[in-house]
């Protein structure tokens, strides 16, 4: 392999044109204990190993890359205490294979580091790993609290394959995902598109997760940590994805005595298959979400969400989903669209663009608590879709406050 200098950049000058390849199993490039970038380069045949360093990636091709170790496309691995990090941007991993895990790319932490781990805007596409991971396995060792969380932003993570668990991305440590696509992963046995183990709190915001297949469950989370840590999943869409084990489900969380985790203004839409199980505590918290076979709470829906198509999963003027959220400060879309687009926010990944072709009605209720019997006020607008107005549907409203039912025949 060819040895990486501290401090070296190797740039390939216009976008991929320099290709640096070797044989099989033989690693492009090595660095020890460096920083390095590299940019705008394509490597093929045994892709790049980098023991410690920081590492940075920006605009680069892997291209069937195949190793015998973990990383078919790239291993970072941390060398005793030594600090480490790697950012990638902008670069494509296409067809590595690993006979271990992570057939595309690999991290393996085993010390405290304060580096930065982020993958942005990176497809990482059709890869194969024979263990876990089809696309990306990244782990960490005992010094978890010393390290930032691992942050996938704008990625797509498609058709990768693994040979046990977590067709798509295998994370054990603190992550944070970001407006990711991660559909049409396959796994033989568990987890078709994602396998989540954590003990500090972590996030999934604005992702898709759809087309994924495995023996049994979609997703696994596994955050049982008795520490009280919390686990965050918002504006999620998860739909379309197969499961053999027709009695396992699509999303099972398994936590910790003293963690908590809540899905919210999400869509799970996966006919015929389970969508939530739970091991053991029954600590997760689903509100204002679409649910296929429904699930107990606030603002829950249990209806088709009507998505334009399996391709894009936009929804269509007329669902459900639009405008029935709950404002959590979140300000765009998958997409970078911007929320809200009518008068409240939308359920999934991706914002209807603009008010829905369905009437709606808005209620904005007081802040300060409510006791029983005290006088309260509440605003109520309503949405009409039409090119009239019909005055002859008179508005009354019945608010369900605390378990008690209340009419408001006030309005005209």
């Amino acid at each position: 392999p060819l040895p990486l200098i501290n401090n070296v950049t190797v740039d390939g000058g216009d976008y991929l044109d320099v290709i640096v390849l070797s044989g099989e199993d033989l690693r492009v490039f090595h660095g020890y204990h460096d920083t390095f970038k590299l940019r705008n380069i394509t490597i093929t045949g045994g892709g790049l190993y980098a023991q410690g360093g920081q590492v940075e990636i920006d605009k680069c091709l892997f291209y069937n890359n195949v190793h015998s170790d973990s990383g078919g496309g790239l291993l970072l691995e941390q060398s005793g205490s030594s600090d480490v990090s790697l950012i990638v941007s902008d670069s494509i991993f296409n067809g590595n294979t690993s006979d271990r895990s992570g057939g595309a790319v690999s991290v393996q932490l085993d010390g405290e580091t304060t580096g930065v781990f982020s993958f942005t805007n990176t497809l990482i596409d059709s890869n194969t790993a024979r263990h876990s991971g089809g696309g990306l396995a990244m782990t960490t060792g005992s010094f978890r609290d010393q390290i930032h969380p691992f942050t996938i932003s704008g990625c797509r993570i498609v058709d990768n394959q693994s040979g046990t668990s977590a067709g798509g991305a295998y994370i054990n440590g603190a992550f944070e995902l970001n407006d990711c696509w991660i559909a049409g992963n396959t796994s033989s046995e568990n987890a078709g598109a994602l396998y989540l183990t954590s003990d500090l709190s972590s996030t999934m915001t604005n992702c898709v997760i759809a087309g994924n297949s495995s023996e049994r469950r979609t997703v696994y989370c596994k955050f049982d940590t008795y520490t009280g840590q919390s686990f965050s999943f918002k504006n999620i869409t998860v739909s379309d994805n197969h499961l053999e084990d027709t009695e396992s489900s699509v999303l099972l969380v398994d936590l910790g005595d003293d963690d908590v985790m809540t899905l919210t203004n999400s869509i799970l839409w996966n006919p015929d298959i389970s969508e939530i199980s739970l091991s053991d505590m029954n600590n997760l918290t689903v509100s204002y979400s679409c649910i296929q076979d429904g699930y107990p709470g606030i603002g829950n829906l249990q209806s088709d969400p009507l998505f334009v198509d399996s391709s894009t999963y936009q929804l269509q003027g007329i669902s459900p989903c639009i405008d029935t959220g709950l404002d959590l400060d979140i300000t765009t879309d998958a997409n970078g669209n911007k929320r809200p687009q009518g008068g409240a926010i939308d359920i999934g990944a991706f914002e209807y663009p603009g008010w829905p072709d369905a009437w709606r009605t808005y209620v904005d209720m007081p802040g300060h608590m409510i006791l029983s019997w005290d006088p309260f006020w509440c605003n109520v607008q309503v949405w009409n879709p039409q090119q009239t107005a019909n005055h002859e549907m008179p508005l009354f409203v019945i608010l369900n406050v605390f378990g008690e039912y209340l009419f408001a025949p006030s309005f005209n």
